[in-house]
């Protein structure tokens, strides 16, 4: 197993002749998504119209606890 671990690729032979192959399980591949570029999609969305001050805390005022 040992070898297998390391890369080696390991024939099993009956009679002379293979009959299995044990090869070490290839990594999987990993991928970066892209980040989205959120200020041009907010832009495209809303214009240029720009928030101040954080919208969430500005509606929660409205309510009460």
């Amino acid at each position: 197993m040992r070898w297998i671990e390391e890369g080696e690729h390991v024939a099993i032979t009956m009679r002379r002749k293979i009959v299995a192959r044990l090869v070490p399980e290839k990594a999987p591949i990993r991928r970066n998504a892209p980040v989205p570029d959120f200020d041009s999609i907010s832009q495209r969305i809303l214009g240029a119209k720009k928030f101040r001050g954080n919208i969430v805390d500005m509606e929660r005022e409205g309510y009460d606890s």
